[in-house]
């Protein structure tokens, strides 16, 4: 499984810096204030316990256990308050800001995400659990419509009367139609993570791109001629760029995503709420969903399947 990488924000564009300081000029002070709060009741939290452990005197534990229970609960209560205000403040408008045509709920149909993401076969690992909320969806632009959600695959390991949970995926999944059935199935995957093993491997013609991605294929003449220059290209610009693990999967009309990001949509306890590299990195995974989509609805509509 692919680890999150720590990345650098490179060359910023002027619409994210536009939308990001619109961000920050209409959410900083509130959701600051409320990140604030959480962050100190927390604190206070450690602080008691540590006066109930180092302090024997008796009247003093007895207060110390009345003010870690109410600094405990009104901790949750403000971080409850705090992730609510930052899903429905910063995340919705920063969606909003990107493209008003796209919708955010910070909740999804996990059922529905969970038939999409089989359906994808990324891998031949079975889950025990599957997560899903943060969900997007609607048209990137006039021809290419979107669903994504942060989602979290899990199994649970069993030996002998233990057990133990493995995180198989945590990160962005994202699905778009094709304009065309390519009655087939290609797989992207970055290099030495076999992800699938009945398939064959597809050589390209491109060194650059062989560097960084493995493809799998049964129909390795129709993956050439989808695969083209200009996409291969794409797909490793994004990564050499971002530095971000991503597989991409052409099932019959379906263009499916995820990336390797980690838990995200999240607000921060103890740094800064407004995460400029945060914000950055679902503002370049929406841009790349729309452009590799273009990218091979274009190649698509010049070939015949």
């Amino acid at each position: 499984m692919f680890k999150k990488s720590k990345k650098v924000i490179p060359n910023i564009d002027t619409k994210f810096e536009n939308l990001y300081m619109a961000l920050y000029s209409n959410h900083l002070v509130e959701i600051e204030k409320l990140r604030k709060i959480t962050m100190w009741l927390f604190v206070s939290t450690f602080l008691f316990i540590l006066l109930l452990i180092l302090v024997p005197i008796a009247i003093v534990k007895i207060f110390s256990v009345i003010l870690f229970l109410l600094s405990l609960f009104l901790g949750f209560f403000y971080k409850r308050k705090y992730v609510h205000a930052y899903k429905n403040d910063v995340i919705k408008k920063f969606i909003q800001l990107f493209n008003n045509k796209l919708e955010y709920s910070a909740t999804t149909d996990d059922f529905f995400i969970q038939r999409n993401y089989i359906n994808a076969n990324f891998t031949n690992e079975d889950f025990t659990n599957f997560y899903a909320d943060d969900y997007i969806k609607g048209y990137l632009d006039s021809s290419t419509f979107i669903r994504m959600a942060d989602i979290k695959v899990q199994r649970i390991v069993r030996s002998g009367k233990s057990s133990y949970t493995v995180t198989l995926f945590s990160g962005i999944f994202a699905f778009t139609t094709s304009i065309k059935n390519i009655n087939a199935q290609i797989k992207i995957s970055k290099n030495n993570f076999n992800i699938l093993t009945n398939s064959g491997s597809v050589e390209m013609d491109n060194s650059i791109f062989e560097k960084y991605f493995d493809v799998y294929s049964e129909n390795e003449l129709l993956t050439m001629r989808i695969l083209t220059h200009d996409v291969m290209n794409t797909l490793v610009d994004f990564y050499i760029k971002y530095n971000l693990p991503f597989e991409i999967v052409l099932s019959n009309n379906i263009i499916y995503l995820r990336f390797f990001t980690g838990k995200m949509f999240e607000p921060k306890i103890f740094c800064k709420s407004l995460d400029k590299d945060l914000l950055f990195t679902h503002y370049n995974i929406l841009n790349f969903v729309m452009t590799v989509s273009n990218n091979i609805n274009k190649v698509l509509q010049e070939i015949e399947i």
